[in-house]
């Protein structure tokens, strides 16, 4: 996130601004679904410490019926209010006019970080964060930063989305991939 704020002052000033802004949209999206991520850290955490398995298992799959839920909920806030949101954040028409081509990026975003984020909440819970860290690396170091600088140049700041959302999408792939080793295969 960080990388990619201090890269939008790069970009021209109201597609900068617009950027910034529509990293708003992520950061409340990320609230309602760490909330859900807390939870499912806590109670896979407790079934794990106690070796249950079968409830582990369970509680995934309701942690991620229920968060998938949530992320659909922001998506379809965003889709309706998405305009109406930029106009609480800026009074500056110019920086919303920027921003509102990139809206379809943020308007899908919930959806696709809740699987990374309910992962994270999980991975802590059972104490596997060594994957978790891994996962975050590699879909840094070998996803989002060759696909920014690369889409960056095809397609503008569409490229730049794009390449954010490579990167979560890559989180929640690999830490859905890990888990037999991080997670169940531990028990």
């Amino acid at each position: 996130m960080t990388f990619f704020k201090v890269n939008a002052a790069e970009l021209e000033v109201n597609f900068g601004a617009g950027n910034l802004l529509l990293l708003e949209f992520i950061s409340l999206s990320a609230f309602g679904t760490d909330s859900l991520a807390f939870a499912a850290e806590s109670i896979s955490g407790e079934y794990f410490g106690i070796g249950r398995l079968d409830l582990v298992k369970k509680s995934i799959k309701v942690a991620f019926q229920i968060g998938l839920s949530i992320g659909l909920v922001g998506s379809l806030v965003f889709f309706v209010f998405g305009r109406f949101i930029l106009e609480l954040l800026t009074n500056q028409q110019d920086v919303i006019q920027a921003a509102i081509p990139y809206l379809p990026w943020v308007i899908v975003a919930p959806i696709i970080h809740s699987i990374a984020f309910i992962w994270d909440g999980i991975y802590i819970g059972c104490t596997a964060s060594k994957q978790m860290k891994w996962s975050l690396h590699t879909s840094i170091f070998l996803i989002f930063l060759p696909s920014y600088y690369f889409f960056l140049s095809l397609f503008g700041n569409h490229g730049v989305w794009f390449a954010f959302t490579l990167f979560m999408v890559s989180r929640g792939v690999i830490q859905t991939i890990q888990a037999k080793k991080g997670i169940y295969d531990r028990l």
